[in-house]
């Protein structure tokens, strides 16, 4: 994990990991990697790769990425349809990053 550091607020960009238990699963589904966590500063370029992404019975179509803010607001990433994307944060504090994956059997 790097760590930029300034004296301006912090922010944590949390994103789900599959546990290895999740990342065993052989029911076909599509498994999203969203990365690891990340600290960054306020204004700085947040980079999202969900390229860790698989679907056990085929390949990944579709990405979709979401954002929830720190005050509840959801915002969109710069390309939030592609395998990686980036945001820049704006405010303080705990940023929620969804990914969905779709595979090619929908």
């Amino acid at each position: 994990m790097k760590r930029l550091s300034l004296t301006l607020a912090v922010l944590l960009v949390v994103a789900g990991v599959p546990t290895p238990a999740v990342a065993a699963n052989d029911d076909g589904r599509p498994l999203a990697d969203a990365g690891l966590d990340q600290s960054a500063t306020v204004g700085s370029t947040v980079y999202l790769d969900g390229g860790g992404s698989v679907d056990p019975d085929g390949e990944i179509v579709d990405y979709d990425w979401s954002i929830r803010t720190p005050g509840g607001e959801t915002i969109t990433p710069a390309d939030p349809d592609a395998v990686t994307t980036r945001f820049v944060p704006d405010e303080a504090g705990r940023y929620d990053v969804r990914l969905t994956v779709t595979g090619d059997d929908g």
